[in-house]
């Protein structure tokens, strides 16, 4: 997203960007109360005044300390992870219902002791010893390196489709219709349907 919004800047250098961060509920809410005219969220089960166009499949990796017991293994299952204290994001994230789902579907209760409302804080916590983190791959950015460690998820595969996400029935601004055409012109990488 960074590169993107460098990019729109460079291309209409005149244009105000606000972004708003939030969990699923809140940029959905955002986009209906035309507060904001685009949303970047999951576009899996959208409400039906809504429309998304998805960008890219994310998958969902665990994130653990380096020193972590399950940071040398290449993979590690949901029921390896039914005793570990977890930091999750709130219940009525997409990323929290999407993992919850599977949990259960594989008959395993997750102990999520610790809920944050922020990647940041959440890969704080991880550092720190609070918990280990189930995220989306791509929430992992800049937070892996020395202390930090993403381990894939064997089965089952959590993933989700990201896309934007418009209010069906109200028009992109032309700045809003701008960044959509940079972003379907230039995101890193195709959509898995």
């Amino acid at each position: 997203m960074p590169l993107l919004l460098a990019a729109y800047r460079a291309d209409r250098p005149g244009i105000e960007i606000h972004v708003q961060e939030g969990v699923h509920g809140s940029v959905l809410e955002a986009v209906r109360s035309g507060i904001a005219d685009i949303g970047l969220a999951y576009v899996d089960e959208l409400p039906d005044a809504m429309s998304g166009e998805a960008l890219q499949r994310e998958t969902f990796c665990l994130v653990v300390p380096r020193r972590h017991r399950l940071a040398s293994r290449p993979t590690v299952t949901l029921a390896e992870l039914r005793d570990e204290p977890l930091v999750a994001l709130p219940g009525d994230s997409r990323t929290r219902r999407t993992i919850d789902a599977a949990a259960s579907v594989a008959g395993v209760t997750l102990r999520q002791m610790t809920t944050v409302s922020q990647f940041a804080t959440l890969m704080g916590c991880v550092r720190a010893g609070v918990g280990l983190a189930i995220v989306p791959t791509g929430a992992t950015g800049h937070f892996l390196g020395r202390d930090l460690r993403a381990v894939r998820l064997g089965e089952p595969k959590l993933s989700r489709r990201l896309g934007i996400v418009l209010l069906r029935e109200r028009e992109p601004s032309p700045a809003a219709a701008g960044f959509l055409a940079l972003a379907r012109r230039s995101w890193p990488r195709p959509a898995t349907r």
